[in-house]
């Protein structure tokens, strides 16, 4: 269930980036340590 929410999570990410086009790597960056973060914390 953790690989399916993490999997809904980065995709709602991707579309995010695809549909209003507001890619930044800071953002990027903040994402990816936050998703990393919790995916220390759930395991």
């Amino acid at each position: 269930m953790n690989s399916l929410f993490n999997g809904f999570f980065l995709n709602s990410l991707f579309f995010k980036i695809l549909f209003f086009g507001d890619f930044d790597e800071k953002s990027f960056l903040a994402f990816l340590t936050i998703w990393l973060v919790e995916n220390l914390t759930l395991i």
